[in-house]
């Protein structure tokens, strides 16, 4: 069973999406996409400096805050093209 995990993160919210990130990695998550929501600066580059170090990490950065339900359906386009059998939607 291969999974992707789709999370939407916005504002300043990484110290909870860290642990969400930490849970799928070592849960052997094959795929992660995040969509970052407009976060805030310091969240931007804590998420950046995380995903440099995990190659299965994929990152949708929009410049407006595009709410849940939108920002989801992104996640959810990019997740399909992954190819895995299932796909989690988490929230940070």
């Amino acid at each position: 069973m291969k999974v992707t995990a789709v999370i939407v993160t916005y504002a300043n919210r990484f110290y909870l999406l860290e642990q969400v990130l930490q849970a799928c990695v070592e849960g052997k998550v094959n795929d992660i996409v995040v969509v970052d929501n407009n976060s805030a600066p310091e969240s931007k580059a804590q998420l950046r400096h995380f995903t440099e170090k995990q190659k299965h990490i994929h990152v949708i950065w929009n410049v407006d805050n595009l709410g849940s339900a939108k920002a989801y359906q992104q996640g959810m386009q990019k997740a399909k093209t992954l190819g895995n059998d299932f796909i989690w939607l988490l929230d940070d």
